[in-house]
């Protein structure tokens, strides 16, 4: 996201992350290059950002020229009921995340239309992989001359790539277009970021693979290739390499709980990260007497003498250092920013942003043939490395 949206506006810009973060002078964001040095001080950056876009749709919506008046429009009732609080968040919700959009494309038709041309041609395929013609016997090793061949001899149409979009008689797009799709996309991000967050916590299998799935289309449209591929794995596995006993153990088990309770759970890559942090902690205490000996006897005990100083500070009723972080109070610093968003009306439709010429939203730069490509060579190093580790 820092890469994405953290830059330096163009004079006139107003209310981007980067020139909130100057309104309320976060000095411990510095961008894309520090998110890994100073994770948790960008995290919280970023959800007050989302929230701040958050109340200001809200007070657009309700009339509101700041965040303590009263509605002038959308008036609540009396006594509001369930219903109509909804309706509202939902009219938000939409506002803000999708409003006036144009027509995009349909991500699942084009894919559906693009495995079947894929099982078409398979259904041709023989058991030495070369391809043969059901029409006239012809063989051909390659797909793509296979393709051509039935697309020129036989006239079956295979192409299911979408129609390139209109070119527009202006070379900017209009101010409508790219100043809320700046701020939607943004948004659309964040509450992605904050769902899965909240899934791990919860233990909701169901929502981080649900999750994953768009987010593996960030990851592939922004180009992290790495994420991409660990994403893809992570659904094979659940979704088709597994056996379904194993499938529900791997699904319901990403993540672990150290300290009991709800909503404390963690990933599983977080306890390894710290369980390998006390292993190294306990290793500098060796000093010259290092070895291998010594490091597998630390990874061997350091679990099991963890759970016996746990055991006996309880039962000394010794007082044991919280591991609970600080909870800053940001209402000041979400008033100011919901104030500068405000106040400078980017979430009007006359607004735009010169910092994002000709913006599109991650999503749209997706392109599907070339992402269904990816993902038929990645089955084919699941057919021979993942299988083999999966069993």
């Amino acid at each position: 996201m820092y890469q994405e949206f953290y830059k330096q506006p163009v004079a006139g810009d107003r209310a981007l992350p980067y020139s909130l973060r100057n309104v309320i002078n976060r000095r411990d964001v510095e961008g894309p290059k520090s998110v890994t040095k100073a994770y948790r001080s960008h995290l919280a950056f970023v959800d007050d950002c989302v929230d701040a876009y958050t109340l200001a749709t809200a007070c657009r919506h309700f009339g509101l020229s700041n965040i303590d008046g009263r509605p002038a429009t959308n008036i609540p009732p009396a006594q509001p009921s369930y219903p109509w609080l909804l309706e509202q968040a939902k009219s938000i919700r939409k506002q803000l995340l999708s409003p006036d959009e144009p027509e995009a494309m349909d991500m699942s038709q084009q894919t559906q239309a693009l495995d079947n041309r894929q099982h078409l041609l398979d259904s041709m395929k023989q058991g030495d992989g070369s391809f043969r013609c059901a029409h006239c016997a012809k063989q051909y090793v390659r797909e793509k001359n296979f393709a051509k061949h039935l697309e020129k001899e036989h006239n079956i149409n295979l192409n299911t790539a979408p129609a390139p979009p209109e070119a527009h008689n202006c070379s900017q797009k209009t101010s409508t277009v790219t100043s809320i799709s700046v701020i939607s996309s943004f948004c659309r991000m964040g509450f992605l970021r904050r769902d899965t967050e909240d899934s791990y916590k919860m233990g909701d299998g169901d929502r981080v693979f649900r999750n994953a799935k768009l987010e593996m289309l960030y990851a592939y449209s922004l180009r992290h290739t790495k994420y991409c591929i660990w994403l893809w794995r992570m659904l094979a596995y659940e979704m088709a390499l597994l056996s379904p006993a194993e499938a529900f153990e791997y699904k319901w088990n990403t993540c672990v709980n150290l300290r009991g309770g709800i909503g404390n759970n963690i990933p599983n890559d977080n306890a390894v990260e710290l369980q390998v942090g006390a292993i190294k902690k306990r290793l500098q205490t060796e000093g010259s007497n290092k070895s291998f000996q010594s490091a597998q006897t630390i990874c061997k005990t350091s679990q099991i003498m963890c759970q016996v100083a746990r055991n006996l500070q309880q039962q000394c009723e010794s007082r044991v250092k919280s591991r609970e972080r600080t909870v800053a109070r940001k209402e000041k610093d979400i008033r100011s920013l919901v104030e500068e968003v405000i106040e400078s009306n980017v979430l009007d439709v006359s607004s735009s942003f010169m910092t994002f010429p000709n913006f599109k939203d991650p999503l749209a730069r997706v392109d599907m043939g070339k992402f269904h490509n990816w993902v038929k060579d990645q089955k084919q190093v699941a057919a021979i490395r993942m299988v083999r580790n999966a069993h």
